[in-house]
């Protein structure tokens, strides 16, 4: 599966991954693996109350957590059922690994799914047994090593996930690992200075702009942006205020 191959990094994010900030302002960016911030995605749910076709975190169901957990992490949800889900999703043939989905007849056929997060364990949204809602359980428990159907993977795990904190200051960083032409990048902003920040998101290719799109970023609330790399070359993604202030650059290569 390729859709979702490579996402923008601008923390250190892996061990072949080199990544030297040209600013010390730049502390405001974090940077983990897909598959690291879908864990810490269905952790937030941990405890959260089940409902039946409901996918948040006031009440959920098995797949509606997924949906609402992949939604968070890649801005898109996948199918919201638990069959849509098994039937979208690449086999796993081997042992699952974190960020999967595993899949149980618990009622005949397919009919519930969790989040795997290692360590044999997966987090899901329980609606029988001595625990009800969004609890953590093991592929070793006899109820669910007896009823597991397998496991089906929805996305590339080797892709990192970039958050960026608004800086007070301009800031500049520089990721060092190429990227491929034609991968998508995905991009969260968050803002925490203002109620509305109005931003305009450019990608320039030497001096020419070759993407620009005016966005409005809500407090707290993270604004994710995708943006397809067409061609090869050095880039330069760059924030900037409603003013015209740069608030933040990221260079990187794009490679044929």
């Amino acid at each position: 599966m390729n859709y979702v191959r490579v996402i923008l990094c601008i923390f250190i994010c892996w061990m072949s991954f080199s990544l030297a900030a040209q600013s010390k302002e730049a502390d405001h960016v974090e940077c983990i693996y897909l598959q690291e911030y879908i864990v810490q995605k269905a952790h937030e749910y941990l405890g959260t109350p089940y409902s039946y076709g409901d996918e948040s975190k006031e009440g959920t169901d098995c797949s509606g957590l997924v949906y609402a957990v992949y939604k968070d992490v890649i801005g898109t949800a996948p199918e919201r059922s638990v069959t849509g889900l098994y039937n979208s999703g690449d086999e796993v043939k081997g042992p699952p690994v974190p960020g999967d989905l595993v899949f149980f007849n618990t009622v005949g056929g397919i009919s519930h799914v969790g989040i795997y997060i290692g360590d044999k364990k997966f987090i899901h949204a329980a609606s029988k047994g001595p625990k009800l809602g969004v609890i953590m359980s093991s592929l070793d428990e006899e109820y669910y090593k007896t009823r597991y159907l397998g496991a089906k993977r929805l996305l590339d795990y080797g892709a990192p996930v970039v958050k960026v904190l608004l800086p007070e200051n301009s800031s500049s960083a520089k990721l060092y690992a190429p990227f491929t032409a034609g991968i998508p990048l995905y991009l969260y902003i968050i803002n925490k200075q203002n109620p509305i920040e109005f931003l305009t998101v450019e990608a320039v290719k030497g001096s020419e702009v070759m993407f620009l799109k005016n966005i409005r970023v809500d407090r707290e609330v993270p604004y994710s942006l995708v943006w397809f790399t067409p061609v090869q070359g050095d880039w330069t993604f760059i924030l900037k205020s409603e003013q015209g202030k740069k608030l933040f650059s990221l260079q990187f290569t794009v490679e044929g």
